[in-house]
């Protein structure tokens, strides 16, 4: 079984699913539970991006020296 997710959020639209086997769809509390916490982790993965792990070094400026 399918389960559509959609959220209006302040980052935009967020959409998703659910995938159960169809003997074993969860009660309508815990899959509104588990698409709170899905677009919960989506918005949360927006606002704390995991760092860089091989940030590439900045350039060093160089400054073009006046002309004589």
């Amino acid at each position: 079984m399918k389960i559509d997710l959609e959220f209006d959020t302040q980052y935009g639209v967020f959409r998703d699913a659910l995938y159960f086997p169809d003997d074993q769809v969860p009660d309508d509390a815990t899959i509104e539970a588990m698409k709170i916490a899905r677009r919960d982790a989506w918005i949360n993965f927006i606002e704390n991006p995991p760092p860089n792990p091989n940030p590439i070094p900045d350039e060093e400026i160089v400054e073009e020296q006046p002309q004589e």
